[in-house]
């Protein structure tokens, strides 16, 4: 994953190990912004859909795009 270089896959800073439980944990770039789901998460509207008809909501376009985006990180993988 440290090698991965494609606009819609992040990439992977590193790996550490708890040292009690050996669970692995990923070491990701910290993202301003946050992760995709906590985002849609606090757009979602009624019905777990988005909610469009508000005007600072996301329009058809940036959730298609977003699609689009997500399709081409999952096809490079």
């Amino acid at each position: 994953m440290c090698t991965f270089s494609h606009p819609n896959v992040l990439g992977m800073e590193g790996i550490c190990l708890d040292e009690e439980s050996q669970s692995p944990y990923l070491i990701l770039p910290f993202m301003s912004n946050g992760d995709l789901k906590t985002f849609l998460r606090k757009k979602r509207g009624v019905n777990n859909m988005v909610d469009l008809t508000y005007p600072d909501e996301l329009s058809h376009d940036t959730l298609l795009g977003m699609c689009y985006q997500i399709a081409c990180g999952m096809e490079y993988l």
